[in-house]
């Protein structure tokens, strides 16, 4: 009968340590992904593009589960519009995110960062410059000068 308390011991600590392990195995098998940054398709940084609806896009980083997604105007250090500010849940099934915005003419910065549960990746800072869309001249009045002949 001794043998067998302490066998239901040992089973009885072994389960607490099954237990513990599968609360705690999001820390133990999440991928580190700190020294990664997520892989840019567009816009792409320093570029210029034409106002109106602009889709950023990226590769999806295997070991991460969500993305931040930070675009202001004119820059981070100088704030003054803040024009997305939001998470994208990654697809397991697709190999791309992509969130659109609608920007005016002007100097912009933004960032994506992934994460998990346990880590966070790299988030460069891309520049973009957004241009006015060049609308057509109006054809300007022709002048009348008179009737010029030859004589």
């Amino acid at each position: 009968m001794d043998t067998t308390i302490k066998q239901y011991q040992k089973m009885k600590y072994l389960f607490i340590i099954c237990v513990f392990f599968c609360f705690a195995c999001d820390d133990i098998f999440d991928e580190n992904i700190e020294d990664k940054h997520v892989e840019i398709i567009s816009p792409v940084g320093g570029c210029s593009i034409n106002e109106g609806s602009i889709t950023f896009m990226w590769e999806n980083m295997e070991g991460a589960e969500y993305y931040h997604l930070m675009i202001v105007s004119p820059s981070f250090i100088e704030m003054s519009n803040v024009i997305c500010d939001t998470i994208i849940y990654g697809d397991s099934l697709k190999t791309v995110s992509k969130k659109t915005a609608i920007l005016q003419s002007g100097n912009y910065q933004w960032f994506v960062k992934a994460f998990n549960s346990a880590y966070s990746s790299l988030n460069p800072i891309y520049e973009l410059t957004v241009l006015d869309i060049l609308k057509p001249e109006e054809d300007e009045p022709v002048q009348d000068k008179g009737d010029e002949t030859d004589q």
